[in-house]
């Protein structure tokens, strides 16, 4: 087991797309969150309990995650949608990679020459990109990406190569199988399996 220190993640798998979507679908679930709400705002104990019941059960409705709270519905969905409004809470919708039509999930460790922040920037631009973070330790950024098939492994190292001089892909892998994501356990076929208990 290998372990990277994270200082930065420049693009994650919320930015990731899966294509299947028009222009005009995407441009109507990425409008613009409505302003921060005011006077609205929760309690440090408060936050921690909203984060701790949706880290849990994230489709959980207004009403139990007012009941849950212990305050009126009203308050759970102001308290909610404040969260949501300064970005502290995000929305983000997984899909069962086999089933994603990106069956390869590979990583890249890469050391550079310098330009950290202009190449990650520019690396979280890439269509398979499932996050872009700057390490601390051998490697300067570990780039996750999925992939259409095993040959695009490859593929895309040659094309890191030919498109950003001065990175080095110092090492690799595929991740064969996900046991566990998002306080989820995943089964072999790459499904979210029901909670017990």
């Amino acid at each position: 087991m290998r372990t990277q220190i994270v200082s930065s993640a420049n693009s994650d798998a919320r930015n990731w797309r899966l294509r299947a979507l028009d222009a005009e679908e995407i441009a109507a679930l990425e409008a613009a969150p409505a302003g921060k709400i005011r006077g609205v705002r929760a309690g440090e104990e408060e936050q921690s309990q909203l984060f701790d019941i949706l880290s849990r059960e994230p489709r959980v409705t207004v009403s139990a995650l007012a009941a849950a709270l212990g305050v009126t519905p009203a308050r759970a969905g102001a308290l909610l949608s404040h969260e949501l409004s300064t970005g502290r809470l995000v929305v983000r919708t997984e899909i069962a990679r086999p089933y994603s039509g990106w069956p390869v999930y590979a990583w890249y460790f890469l050391r550079l020459d310098g330009r950290k922040e202009a190449i990650a920037q520019r690396l979280s631009h890439l269509r398979e990109a499932r996050l872009v973070a700057s390490t601390i330790g051998s490697y300067d950024i570990a780039l996750a990406v999925w992939l259409r098939s095993i040959d695009d492994v490859q593929r895309l190292e040659g094309y890191l190569a030919d498109q950003f001089p001065g990175v080095s892909v110092v090492d690799r892998s595929i991740v064969l199988r996900t046991p566990h994501h998002l306080h989820r356990t995943i089964d072999v076929s790459g499904r979210s399996m029901p909670k017990h208990g």
